[in-house]
């Protein structure tokens, strides 16, 4: 797995530091349930990508 993971959705920042944030439009809700991270959305098309906080720069 992923040590310290950050979400990414349409290439911004969803998830971070073990909590939503910033959620794009289409994302209801983001939780943590043991080791998965949960989305819910509605209808559409997303593109999540899940990287180590390390890979990417600071927001």
């Amino acid at each position: 797995g992923i040590g310290r993971p950050v979400v990414l959705e349409g290439g911004k920042v969803v998830w971070r530091e073990g909590k939503p944030i910033s959620l794009t439009e289409g994302i209801e809700e983001a939780r943590a349930e043991g080791e998965y991270i949960v989305f819910k959305v509605g209808s559409g098309t997303y593109k999540f990508e899940v990287v180590e906080e390390s890979a990417i720069a600071e927001e």
